[in-house]
């Protein structure tokens, strides 16, 4: 009768339209457990098994990092490549596929000391190199990149006018997945032994949430005969200019405008401080005179106020203009870097935990909200995927940034007061971002 039997038809194995409540809800859902899934893909994730991997493999620390950046520097290069695949394939497919390839990677992960004995190169500190770069290049990739991208995207496509909101619900149970996982994944750690662990996680990703993946993500209201925010509409007293899309964006176009790039190298640096502020924490500790337990307890202490950021500011973002939360995220970055030079005073811890909560209460906001409002829905995946690349990037070189400074200048301060000053000239940028597709019209 004309209705399609493929497996990959938005109306099996059912119908969203048909759905009790506006599908759009179960996206934001499907979205969270998606980003959530990434975990152990992202550098807190890994840094559980760090100590474990320099054992079984025979390398030191400095090798472990240069295995570390070589895998999510290699990953840089092929995320927008997946970025397009995303825009043809749609995002159920995508993330099926993506999600399955993250559960091979972490069991890779979990082997590859015995597949350094199988090929007779134990003691090869090269050979050790590579296998270690393959396997981080392997988790980057398919868990921080596409997994993310896939569910980021795919939320973006189902809501427009109330997008910054369900980006806030989601990023609630975010945060506080992510503040969990540590201690998560050393319980898995503890119970089934660190190969074990990524084992268990492996076939959850491959068999479960892949499955899951198949039963409810859909890539767009349209091929559902739905409608992004379930047709609503607002007072017109209450539109925000930036929510109205004048042009739907290709990658290239996008990517030669001014408000894709102070986005793009905002969200960058960010994770590039933030990824070597993890990465270091300890020794920064050490170096700074704060107890290990007090300042791995701002990450806890932070989340709280990251969901109340993250909920606050994606509330009010579908009513304020969007350059207003690229200047509060830039500043909260600024006060961040600040507080380190004042610990290990109280108000210097105070201020961290500030200034790390709001950045990072922001992140998922503008990461999320950001390009599907300057640049539309068509090519979001294309676009996502140019993003990220300068995002991975960033998070690869940011723990080497802080090792020069700490070896050549003599202590953390220089990358400290640098990162300082790039925050402040972001913020300063960022006030003059516009609608892009504005521009265009006119």
């Amino acid at each position: 009768m004309g209705i399609s039997k493929t497996p990959w038809d938005p109306r099996i194995p059912f119908d969203p339209a048909k759905f009790p409540v506006f599908y759009g809800w179960v996206i934001v859902a499907a979205s969270t457990i998606g980003i959530i899934a990434s975990i152990p893909g992202q550098t807190m994730g890994v840094s559980v098994y760090t100590d474990t991997y320099i054992e079984a493999l025979g390398l030191d620390r400095v090798q472990m990092t240069t295995a570390y950046l070589v895998g999510t520097g290699l990953s840089g290069f092929l995320v927008s490549t997946g970025g397009v695949l995303f825009d043809k394939l749609g995002a159920r497919k995508f993330f099926v596929v993506s999600v399955m390839l993250f559960g091979v990677a972490l069991a890779y992960m979990s082997q590859m000391d015995r597949i350094i004995s199988l090929f007779g190169m134990t003691g090869s500190t090269v050979f050790a190199l590579a296998v270690a770069s393959l396997g981080f290049t392997g988790i980057r990739f398919f868990g921080q990149g596409m997994v993310t991208l896939g569910s980021r995207s795919m939320l973006s496509k189902w809501w427009n006018l109330r997008r910054g909101r369900m980006v806030a619900i989601s990023g609630c149970f975010v945060a506080f997945g992510f503040s969990l996982a540590p201690r998560v994944l050393d319980w898995q750690i503890q119970l089934f032994g660190w190969r074990g662990s990524l084992l268990v996680n492996g076939g959850l990703l491959f068999f479960g949430l892949s499955a899951l993946a198949w039963v409810f993500f859909r890539d767009n209201p349209e091929e559902c005969g739905l409608e992004m925010d379930n047709g609503w509409r607002p007072e017109k007293r209450h539109e925000n200019p930036d929510t109205l899309l004048l042009k739907e964006f290709t990658r290239g176009e996008a990517m030669k405008t001014y408000s894709f790039w102070i986005i793009t190298i905002s969200l960058s640096f960010h994770g590039l401080f933030t990824t070597a502020y993890t990465f270091h924490v300890i020794d920064l500790a050490r170096s700074f005179k704060v107890p290990r337990e007090t300042i791995l307890n701002f990450f806890i202490y932070s989340s709280f106020l990251s969901v109340t950021a993250n909920f606050v500011v994606g509330y009010i973002t579908d009513r304020i203009r969007l350059r207003f939360v690229i200047t509060v995220f830039c500043l909260g970055g600024f006060v961040f870097c600040g507080s380190l030079l004042m610990l290990p005073t109280q108000i210097g811890m105070i201020v961290l935990v500030i200034g790390m909560g709001i950045s990072w209460g922001i992140f998922p906001i503008l990461s999320t909200v950001g390009y599907a409002r300057y640049f539309g829905r068509a090519h979001i995946g294309a676009i996502n995927g140019a993003s990220m690349a300068w995002l991975v990037w960033g998070s690869a070189v940011g723990p080497l940034f802080f090792s020069l400074s700490k070896d050549y200048m003599g202590g953390y301060e220089a990358a400290i007061y640098g990162s300082m000053a790039i925050y402040l000239l972001l913020a300063i940028g960022s006030v003059f971002s516009q609608n892009p597709s504005k521009q265009a019209q006119a």
